[in-house]
């Protein structure tokens, strides 16, 4: 069979398990008591935090360089990497504030723990595993049970993203402004501009749109650090800093609370889908890099922006004293906020996609126009049929995320025993050879 016949197989196959998920969420076939998963499932989410720590640590002691050539410049490599920053710290801190008023302050102020490394710390195996894949130390019946349960993952983290996207910019035009805004074209203008991002490439489409969102929120940074009271800021962020670091013991240690067990670790096992992307993409935008260049980038950076977008949405959302105060003041950084925030859709919509297509259409020499338009239906259709029937897809999109993550998690730890056995068996067949 011919690598183009393979896989289009394997893409018939793919949408054929995403439209089996979507009919089981449609018709509501979940599992709703995924909380009795909570205490085992948690526990191997922090055993796996452990392990990838171990491995972060490991591979800043690496000589290792990324096979391939440069794909951006270094400007553009930093803008890509920190927009997965303002991803996460997005979702962790502003995409319900109404949490705040159920759970109180300082609990969504650790939400997602995004702003500090251990959830970045956790795709370091993930990229690990693709360096194998790229080796070419991992077995082919291992290829192909990853590269489904990688479809299935990736669909899930960009399906609850865009669903959030949705409700969240009419949202935010609503309260700052009183404009009434379609949640359905919002998407569809989203998926266009990833159509775009991806025709011009990584470097002509996504690098720039991640330029642009980068220096748009050091506008609005340094906007904020200007109109809020003096001598502040610093000390807020140094506060909010030992807050986080403090209560890392409490948040990953199971006492049944309603908040771990809806938003704490339900947002984590979301977290964990996202590694089958950034894990794939990560190794293919640092080609040519050191891993060790790499895996520090990846936790480091990403750590940063959230440190100052929480900075930001504090300010803006909640010492105000009323929800989006700040920005509707001032209609022109509410706009250049929301722009911001649409620019990081855009470039985590195009790493979904691009990941995909690379894991799916594997074998083939480039990816085709369409192919690329593929993806973006399939993401476009899945989260804009979710959203037509409302009612139970959230939940059960966290249920299916909440069973999928540790299996996830599962083939990451498997791939690299596998991998790592070939690859030691290599050494001792070429030293005996020699």
């Amino acid at each position: 069979m011919s690598n183009l016949t393979e896989s289009n197989k394997r893409i018939w196959i793919t949408l054929g398990i995403l439209g089996a998920l979507m009919l089981l969420i449609i018709f509501g076939i979940y599992p709703n008591n995924y909380e009795q998963l909570f205490t085992p499932a948690n526990t191997f989410f922090d055993i796996f935090i452990g392990i990838s720590l171990i491995l972060f640590i490991g591979t800043l002691f690496s000589k290792k360089k990324i096979q391939g050539e440069r794909t951006v410049g270094n400007v553009k490599y930093f803008a890509l990497v920190a927009t997965l920053g303002i991803a996460g710290a997005f979702f962790s801190y502003c995409a319900s504030p109404e949490w705040i008023g159920t759970y109180g302050q300082d609990t969504t102020v650790v939400l997602l723990d995004w702003f500090g490394p251990l959830i970045w710390a956790t795709y370091i195996p993930f990229m690990l595993l693709e360096l194998l894949d790229q080796e070419g130390k991992l077995p082919k019946w291992f290829l192909n049970i990853k590269r489904y349960i990688y479809a299935v993952t990736m669909i899930l983290a960009i399906g609850i993203s865009m669903m959030a996207i949705g409700g969240t910019i009419p949202k935010l035009f609503n309260q700052m402004f009183g404009w009434e805004v379609n949640p359905y074209a919002v998407l569809i203008l989203i998926a266009a501009l990833t159509g775009l991002s991806l025709f011009r490439g990584i470097n002509k489409g996504m690098g720039i749109f991640s330029v642009v969102a980068m220096l748009m929120m050091a506008v609005i940074l340094i906007f904020f650090i200007t109109v809020s009271v003096t001598g502040q800021p610093l000390k807020y962020m140094l506060d909010e800093s030992v807050a986080y670091f403090l209560s890392i013991p409490d948040l990953h240690h199971n006492v049944g609370s309603e908040f771990q067990v809806k938003i704490h670790y339900t947002y984590w096992a979301w977290g964990y889908c996202w590694s089958s992307i950034i894990g794939k993409f990560m190794i293919t935008l640092s080609k040519g890099r050191s891993l060790r260049g790499a895996s520090t980038a990846v936790v480091i950076i990403p750590t940063i922006v959230c440190w100052l977008y929480i900075f930001i949405s504090r300010y803006a959302f909640i010492y105000t004293g009323e929800s989006y105060n700040l920005l509707a003041k001032f209609p022109f950084f509410g706009i250049l906020y929301i722009l911001m925030v649409t620019m990081m859709f855009i470039t985590s919509a195009d790493s979904t996609c691009h990941s995909i297509d690379q894991e799916i259409s594997k074998g083939q020499k480039a990816t085709t126009n369409y192919r690329k338009l593929l993806w973006v239906i399939v993401m476009l259709v899945f989260t804009t049929t979710l959203l037509l029937i409302g009612g139970h897809t959230g939940d059960a999109l966290y249920a299916i995320d909440y069973l999928a993550s540790p299996i996830l998690l599962i083939v990451c730890i498997t791939g690299l025993g596998i991998g790592s056995y070939r690859w030691i068996r290599e050494k001792k067949l070429n030293k005996q050879l020699n």
